[in-house]
């Protein structure tokens, strides 16, 4: 399984730093880009523009995909990462092919009118929760999983807050292990923040299981 994972908001300010500095100094184009991409909405309403990683998320998904050289990545919670995997395909030496899914329908315009859907692939589909605990909520972007026989990357960023008859919990993405069982496979993946959803992805696929 793909261990090449980075951890957004957990993250000390201090190590923030030091890897912002690695990416500016290993990528520079690829920081001036979203440094001047991003820069476009930081007087925005932050409370509507939320899109934007943490700059050193962007560095280890630069360095895996550059390592891994995936073919089809699948995305869950696009935004201006989608953004930066179109720049970094202008520069590899094969076709990347990106599949982005989002579950709330303002997000998806939003999404649209902000440039965040360069590949012309984004899909708006509902969330599906597949299985919950008293505190967490296992869900999946509901769509064909036969689909994508031939994803061998899937980023996760996505979803947000999940509230359910108005009761709102943890959430744990399981579009990946669908994926992984399915296909009997190992597949590399970033994850953006989701403590929870990285600590289930830390038990071995054959291992994991969803509350009945």
């Amino acid at each position: 399984m793909g261990k090449f994972q980075t951890v957004g908001e957990y993250r000390k300010d201090k190590d923030r730093d030091e890897l912002r500095l690695k990416f500016k100094l290993e990528y520079p184009e690829y920081y001036d880009f979203m440094d001047s991409f991003q820069r476009k909405y930081y007087n925005k309403d932050k409370t509507k523009f939320t899109m934007g990683a943490d700059y050193g998320f962007y560095y280890g998904l630069i360095g895996n995909i550059l390592e891994k050289r995936p073919k089809h990545i699948v995305e869950y919670g696009p935004g201006f990462t989608t953004v930066l995997l179109h720049r970094i395909a202008q520069d590899l030496d094969y076709e990347l092919k990106v599949t982005s899914y989002e579950d709330v329908p303002m997000w998806f315009d939003i999404l649209n009118e902000m440039e965040c859907n360069p590949f012309g692939t984004m899909k708006l589909v509902e969330l599906k929760v597949e299985s919950e605990t008293e505190d967490i909520y296992y869900c999946c972007y509901d769509h064909p999983i036969l689909d994508h026989k031939d994803v061998d990357f899937v980023l996760i960023d996505g979803p947000g807050d999940v509230i359910i008859n108005k009761i709102n919990k943890r959430n744990i993405n399981t579009n990946l292990h669908n994926f992984e069982v399915a296909f009997d496979r190992n597949i590399n993946h970033n994850i953006d923040g989701r403590h929870e959803t990285q600590k289930f992805y830390e038990t071995d696929y054959k291992n994991r299981t969803l509350p009945q």
